[in-house]
């Protein structure tokens, strides 16, 4: 009672197939699926984090951020599972994802604004291959933009990705907690 258990599908530098992440998680019955990842932008100075919960995608660049980490063109052709309407999924799958993402980024944002100004991009759907295909709550979320030159640095930062990682853990924590003191 109380412990939570962390699976990786990755602890080295090494590339993992998006079907096998998601495959990984719904195997493993995982409660809850966070993938973590680092955002790019053509402009320097665009800086921030997002997170992602799946659907339509929410904007022009929410969408172009999804076909790059899908691995997919963005083409009028692309796999039809990228335009699947959020609601031909599992509603309750929907809403658990949607409630985890905003909880979760309430949670970092609040945390990490004591150490550093965080440009809040907030919440967005976009059809990210490995939230529609993991059959439990998943969020994606973009941590910061390499390609600005001050959060390129701060991801170097040992300390950085440790409050980077404490704040995802205390988002994940509130969003548990209401859950588990519902269900004794």
């Amino acid at each position: 009672e109380g412990s939570t258990k962390v699976l990786m599908t990755r602890e080295s530098d090494v590339f993992v197939e998006l079907e096998d992440r998601a495959t990984f998680a719904n195997t493993h019955k995982a409660d809850l699926f966070v993938s973590i990842h680092i955002n790019s932008h053509p402009q320097a100075s665009v800086k921030g984090m997002e997170l992602y919960h799946f659907g339509e995608a929410s904007d022009p660049r929410a969408l172009a951020v999804a076909a790059r980490e899908n691995g997919t063109p963005l083409e009028k052709n692309a796999p039809a599972w990228q335009f699947i309407l959020a609601d031909k999924l599992n509603d309750k799958k929907i809403d658990d994802s949607r409630e985890l993402a905003w909880t979760t980024q309430k949670s970092l944002v609040k945390f990490l604004n004591s150490f550093y100004k965080i440009n809040d991009h907030g919440v967005k759907t976009a059809p990210f291959f490995v939230l529609r295909m993991t059959t439990m709550p998943a969020i994606l979320a973009e941590i910061a933009f390499i390609s600005n030159p001050t959060e390129e640095k701060l991801l170097q930062s040992p300390t950085y990705q440790k409050r980077m990682a404490e704040g995802i853990f205390n988002g994940l924590q509130s969003y548990i907690t209401p859950l588990q003191t519902a269900s004794r």
